[in-house]
Order: C-alpha cells, then structure tokens, then sequence
C-alpha cells in the first residue's frame, strides 16, 4: 500500500462535512463550547484520522475517499457502542448547565452518539 495526498484530502474533505453539519446545528441550537482550542483540535484529529481511514482501506478515487470521509463519524459511532459506566449512568438532569459543552469528554460522546 503507497500512501496518497489526493485520497487522503477527499478523506478529509469528506470527514469535514459532518463536522459542518454539526456545527451548524449547536449553532442554531445556540450551544456554546467552553473550551475552544481543545474543540479545534479535536476536530482536526477527527477530521485527519477520515483521511488516513481513507488511505487505510485503500481507496481508489477521490468519490470512495469522500465517502469513507463521510462514513467515518459512523464508524466511530458504531465501534463506540460500548458506553463507559460513568457515561451510561449520566442522565440529562445531572448536566448543571445543558447548553454548555464544558469538557473534552462530552464533546467525544457527542461525536459518537
């Protein structure tokens, strides 16, 4: 296997459309996060790591590494399923303050659920 740029930017491109999507949404929802770089970079890893899958399963036009781009979240949603205690056990009434992502580890249960 020869690692590509081309694929590896439509995976990221792809990857890139569900964060869009997302973000969109907190936006009309008004939901705000608290910690703004480590948001960016989360994103960005998430957004690389479509790219890399892209590579990984060694796709061979720029339309299958868009798309694997695309499926990624679902991929990790999927592989997610197992829910840690802490988070299973966490009910919306417990959160002090809903609109308000306020750590890393929610915005990773969010990416996957």
């Amino acid at each position: 296997m020869m690692w590509d740029w081309y694929i590896f930017l439509w995976g990221c491109i792809g990857a890139l459309a569900p964060e869009v999507a997302r973000i969109y949404k907190r936006r009309q929802k008004k939901i705000l996060v608290k910690n703004l770089w480590l948001y960016i970079i989360a994103s960005i890893l998430f957004i690389g790591l479509g790219g890399i899958l892209a590579n990984l399963l060694n796709a061979q036009s720029w339309l299958s590494s868009f798309y694997i781009g695309i499926c990624w979240p679902s991929i990790v949603t999927v592989a997610g399923q197992k829910k840690p205690e802490d988070l299973r056990s966490l009910s919306p009434g417990q959160i002090t303050q809903p609109n308000v992502i306020s750590s890393f580890r929610e915005y990773l249960w969010i990416l996957i659920s």
